[in-house]
């Protein structure tokens, strides 16, 4: 049998070992929360990006025009159910609260599109 003994650590070796790991995983976190950031940021370009291609309304229309599927879409304006199809439908965009109107940018299904002051 052996006399050696196996050394332990001391309390100050292993404060010093925890402190490196909190450091390492606070590390890790900020690196995440940075990735995160960044994929929020390039997804926003992207949507601004296809809201431009795909007509969808821009800061400063104050009437749009919205169209939907054949089938019809409902989505709230002012609170309201209102169900969007085929035909434009015509909304002033202060009645759209900020939520309805991402939500009308996200949604796939609908089309927005600027409609000129003389309407």
């Amino acid at each position: 049998m052996s006399n050696a003994k196996t050394k332990q650590p001391t309390a100050d070796e292993k404060k010093a070992a925890e402190a490196k790991a909190a450091e390492e995983a606070k590390a890790v976190e900020e690196a995440k929360a940075v990735e995160e950031a960044k994929a929020v940021e390039e997804a926003k370009a992207a949507d601004d990006t296809a809201s431009q291609e795909n007509g969808r309304p821009e800061l400063g229309v104050q009437k749009i025009a919205i169209v939907g599927p054949s089938q019809g879409r409902y989505r709230s304006v002012g609170g309201n159910a209102v169900k969007f199809g085929p035909e434009p439908t015509i909304i002033q965009v202060a009645q759209l609260s900020q939520e309805e109107v991402a939500a009308i940018r996200r949604d796939p299904t609908l089309t927005a599109l600027p409609v000129g002051s003389s309407d």
